[in-house]
């Protein structure tokens, strides 16, 4: 091991980005490094340490044993200095052209949008991105800055993403105006005895009503599957299937697609809403000002 005052820090910032991406080629177009100049800061690194960090793979790199053991001790330590440094990044929302990402789940997208442009009155854009169904794809996105921050309705499980839950949004069923059988409200039997467009919630791996119900409900007809909470409410308001919805955004919808909204007949949890950002920009200024105004947008 060298005396720490010969030791390079700047071997470690690459050896932590190569641990997390696999990959020499994605390190140095994250770094602003070449390829070449990745490679020679890991042999020089193994050469400090006088250990073999990775091996090649037919694609990309694997971590050895020794690589494992050196994350888990080095990355905390360099989260919490990037921590600190991240801290003291200036920002103006006036002044700044900066661009964000967001990640928002695919019910509330086009209604976020409309609200941010209404709130976000200076010259950054935020840019909403359909949130991914894997967890893994989400969180990775977010702690390696490929997105700035994320709107789900599950609590994060990670211990290096902060959260917030902002809001609840109830829900309501949906059916045409003009449906033969239903009026202005529907009865626990009525319900399940007509046929549902299904609005598939990606994040749960199941449906809406399935993973609300406070019990455990008989099976639904299917009539449609949904995975925009959007075709769901025109395919509800051009045939006999119902459907489930946010209130708030079918309200937003009842009179334009000519749907009507009833109380649903069994016992139903509301949907969270939780906006998540990575610990480390907790007292960043620009990522606290995005969160204000993705907030802002939530509840108005």
């Amino acid at each position: 091991m060298p005396k720490t005052n010969h030791f390079d820090l700047n071997l470690l910032r690459v050896f932590l980005n190569v641990y997390k991406t696999g990959s020499y080629s994605m390190s140095a177009e994250e770094l602003d490094l070449t390829p070449s100049a990745v490679s020679h800061a890991i042999k020089r690194l193994n050469n400090q340490l006088g250990e073999t960090l990775f091996q090649r793979k037919n694609v990309g790199v694997e971590a050895t044993f020794v690589a494992h053991d050196l994350f888990k001790q080095v990355a905390p330590a360099f989260e919490t200095i990037e921590m600190s440094i991240l801290g003291y990044e200036k920002f103006s929302s006036e002044e700044t052209n900066r661009s964000f990402k967001v990640f928002v789940p695919d019910i509330f997208i086009a209604d976020m949008i409309t609200k941010l442009e209404a709130v976000n009155t200076s010259n950054a854009d935020i840019i909403c991105v359909a949130l991914p169904p894997n967890e893994e794809q989400i969180y990775d996105a977010l702690l390696t800055g490929e997105v700035d921050l994320v709107v789900d309705y599950i609590p994060p499980s990670l211990g290096g993403v902060a959260s917030k839950l902002v809001t609840h949004e109830d829900i309501c069923c949906v059916v045409n105006k003009q449906h033969p059988r239903v009026g202005d409200s529907i009865s626990y039997s009525q319900y399940f005895s007509e046929a549902h467009a299904k609005l598939n919630l990606r994040r749960f791996d199941n449906r809406a009503a399935e993973t609300l119900a406070k019990e455990p409900l008989p099976e639904r007809r299917t009539h449609s599957e949904h995975n925009s909470l959007y075709s769901m409410l025109y395919t509800v308001a051009h045939s006999e299937a119902l459907g489930l919805s946010p209130t708030r955004l079918a309200r937003e919808f009842e009179s334009n697609l000519n749907i009507r909204l009833l109380e649903i007949p069994f016992e139903i949890n509301k949907i969270e809403v939780w906006v998540c950002w990575p610990k480390k920009l907790e007292n960043n200024q620009a990522n606290h000002w995005l969160r204000s105004i993705v907030v802002q947008s939530l509840l108005n």
